[in-house]
């Protein structure tokens, strides 16, 4: 059973600005997209996701949308890994949150597997 631990999240000031700021940019309702390829890391991918106070002011909405977005993106991500592994690339991806707070998980998980498969195809 893969897991989501802490090595695999993006942390870091520095880290965070490059990406937002050198990253490609790119958009998959009900998500912003943010992927910087980096030289060398401890794991191929590593992430973070960002849910704004804009979508609702309850800290507790909020974390359960980040709670549903790991856990989809725990679910779907060996294909990725493996596929940098491969290729010997890493990446650091942000995946800024900007839809409804009503979302569902299956919606969710849907659109990550999306985004991930397109993520794989692009590191050919």
């Amino acid at each position: 059973m893969p897991t989501f631990s802490k090595s695999e999240r993006l942390s870091g000031k520095s880290k965070i600005d490059s990406l937002f700021s050198k990253g490609v940019k790119s958009f998959l309702f009900p998500f912003k997209i943010h992927v910087l390829d980096i030289d060398q890391s401890d794991e191929p991918c590593k992430v973070l996701i960002v849910v704004s106070k804009k979508i609702s002011k309850s800290a507790v909405v909020r974390n359960r949308i980040k709670r549903q977005i790991k856990e989809a993106y725990r679910l779907e991500k060996e294909a990725l890994r493996a596929q940098l592994l491969s290729k010997n690339k890493h990446i650091h991806l942000a995946l800024v949150y900007i839809g409804k707070q009503n979302e569902g998980f299956d919606f969710l998980q849907e659109k990550i597997k999306l985004i991930l498969s397109r993520l794989s195809k692009d590191c050919d």
